[in-house]
């Protein structure tokens, strides 16, 4: 079993978590949850990334501390942008899911320097006429507090 560290960058306000002993770096980036990952208990981080921890380092990157209205995929590309610059991370492999995959996507488009294999699930390259359907149907739900149905 791999050690778990949750971790915060300050300037970013960004949580993360990392574990894993391989000596080369993978980036993950998740969609859009109810539960910010210090809200993940360790089995639940470890149960659906653990594959990767004999190869890689794995770093799990959360959204910013307080997320304003108006904030745009290529402000959370931004904000991973610098939360590698600070950790000192450099040409790693990034796994994009669902809205992780549109800001995996534009992170590569901004900053190919830092990519060396980019991998995208469950995700789409731009919003379409059933994702902004949906969305806004899951905003929808949470403003009647309809929790469980989301």
């Amino acid at each position: 079993m791999f050690t778990i560290q949750r971790n915060h960058l300050s300037d970013q306000g960004v949580d993360y978590v990392t574990f894993g002993k391989g000596d080369k770096n993978l980036i993950i980036i998740t969609g859009l949850s109810l539960q910010r990952l210090s809200d993940l208990s360790n089995l639940a981080t470890y149960a659906l990334f653990y594959q990767y921890a004999k190869e890689y380092k794995v770093y799990i990157f959360d959204r910013r501390d307080h997320i304003e209205e108006d904030i745009t995929i290529e402000n959370m590309a931004d904000d991973l942008y610098h939360s590698l610059e600070k950790l000192h991370i450099t040409n790693t492999s990034i796994i994009g899911i669902s809205q992780g995959g549109m800001i995996a996507q534009l992170f590569a488009i901004k900053y190919p320097q830092k990519v060396k294999k980019l991998v995208l699930a469950l995700t789409l390259s731009r919003n379409n006429t059933i994702s902004r359907e949906t969305v806004g149907g899951w905003i929808e739900m949470a403003e009647n507090g309809e929790m469980d149905q989301l």
